[in-house]
């Protein structure tokens, strides 16, 4: 009988590919597609999704654009009991920056560049939008938010809530070995006090959703 679907729904950079490979390090752990799955978005409908993950005990979407979903998909996700959501919300300030050096940049964009154009793609910056989307069908217990700052802080007890909350068995494996890691090779963070102001706003308008300080993130 499936233990769960997950529908992860978090931002590049935010500790998806990490929790990915530590979940699939688990015995009870299966899973049909590949990580970065956009089957709900590009080819099949949330019905033949669900026939897709039938025979298995659990199963994970990873996708890094399934928080594009529209409302009716959500809606429809919503009504099968055995998904869950969650999200990995990080410092936007430490996301671009990490975002920034991680990704090819062959033309040498400047990072008040790169951070301009990112904005300007509203699906990217805007987690209380995405929130607000998910919560409106999810109850607050099959929506789960998490945070980039415990991941950092303790990984194998973020790992451990993580499961916790998702209603995943322990994890019997807990190999934290970083994935996926950014190497810094730029020196600039700065950043216009426009967008600045901008992202803090952003920050602002994410602190009526969740129930952790995120303030002390702003600049």
């Amino acid at each position: 009988m499936r233990i769960n679907h997950i529908l992860n729904i978090g931002y590049p950079k935010c500790g998806t590919t990490w929790c990915w490979t530590l979940l699939t390090q688990q015995t009870w752990f299966t899973n049909p597609g590949d990580k970065e799955n956009n089957d709900l978005i590009e080819r099949v409908t949330v019905a033949d999704y669900t026939k897709i993950y039938i025979d298995s005990n659990i199963t994970a979407n990873f996708s890094t654009a399934n928080f594009t979903l529209d409302r009716y998909i959500i809606k429809q996700l919503s009504e099968l009991p055995t998904t869950t959501a969650s999200i990995i919300l990080r410092n936007p300030f430490d996301l671009y920056w990490s975002l920034y050096n991680f990704m090819p940049n062959p033309l040498n964009t400047p990072y008040n560049t790169f951070v301009n154009n990112l904005i300007k793609q509203s699906w990217f910056h805007r987690p209380a939008h995405i929130i607000n989307r998910w919560q409106q069908f999810f109850e607050k217990d099959r929506f789960c938010i998490f945070f980039y700052d415990d991941l950092q802080k303790n990984s194998s007890d973020f790992f451990n809530n993580y499961c916790k909350q998702m209603r995943l068995p322990t994890p019997t494996i807990l190999d934290t070995s970083l994935v996926n890691v950014t190497e810094y090779k730029n020196t600039s963070k700065e950043l216009h006090p426009d967008l600045v102001t901008l992202i803090n706003q952003e920050i602002d308008n994410l602190q009526v959703y969740v129930d952790y300080d995120v303030l002390k993130w702003k600049r």
